[in-house]
């Protein structure tokens, strides 16, 4: 079995164990939980608000589209109905096991503060939501662990940003996390779970990293092909 195991594999296995590791996570680390896929999650978004079917576009165009027909709240609370009823999966309930530099999230979900409710964890989290919440990111890491969600969360009404203009408004009300996303890539090792190579923000975002941290930084990103195999690459390889 270790001799399937490449090096690179086996470093990062060797980090996480140290507690060096930041982990960030996408839409398809929730697909296990049962929520969504971007695309279905695009489909009922135009049915529901537009009444259209067969319109293939990204979830944050199909957000857009819909914000502009009805109001925030409606589509909050359209979001709020898939999301929460979903359970953590048993990915979700094996991270706090372990010790984490940060854990980083764009999904609105909930599944890994449910995940962290259990009896025994490693790290509290530390959730932050707005700027106002950085000071958390000072608490002992022996003891807590920063949980970031900079796109913001089904938990409270006025936190989610959605659709193309959300995701704009969230990296200029929330400058300060960014630039803290940002640290955490030079801090230690930052793996990319449930994003695809079509995702054209985290592409564009990992590309940015690229160029202004160069070599200084160490990204794992996992994702799966279309076909169901895994794919881990470095982010030199994107």
């Amino acid at each position: 079995m270790d001799e399937q195991i490449s090096p690179r594999t086996k470093q990062i296995i060797t980090m996480i164990g140290r507690g060096k590791c930041t982990l960030f996570l996408g839409a398809g680390a929730s697909l296990s939980s049962g929520a969504p896929t971007g695309d279905d999650l695009s489909n009922l978004i135009i049915k529901t608000f537009l009444d259209l079917e067969g319109w293939p576009m990204s979830v944050d165009h199909a957000f857009s589209l819909a914000l502009a027909n009805r109001s925030v709240a409606d589509i909050e609370s359209f979001v709020r109905s898939k999301l929460s009823v979903l359970q953590p999966s048993d990915s979700h309930r094996i991270l706090p096991w372990f010790k984490w530099r940060a854990l980083i999230t764009t999904n609105y979900d909930v599944l890994i503060e449910k995940a962290y409710e259990a009896k025994v964890v490693t790290q509290q989290l530390a959730l932050i939501h707005t700027e106002n919440d950085l000071p958390k990111v000072g608490l002992s890491l022996e003891e807590y662990v920063p949980l970031l969600k900079p796109h913001g969360c089904i938990s409270s009404s006025q936190e989610m940003l959605l659709g193309i203009e959300g995701i704009h408004d969230a990296k200029r009300k929330r400058r300060l996390i960014f630039s803290y996303i940002e640290m955490l890539h030079l801090a230690g090792p930052v793996i990319y779970i449930g994003y695809s190579l079509r995702d054209g923000h985290i592409i564009d975002m990992l590309c940015e990293l690229k160029d202004r941290l160069g070599g200084r930084t160490d990204i794992l990103f996992v994702t799966r092909h279309e076909e169901g195999s895994t794919w881990i690459g470095d982010l030199k390889d994107l």
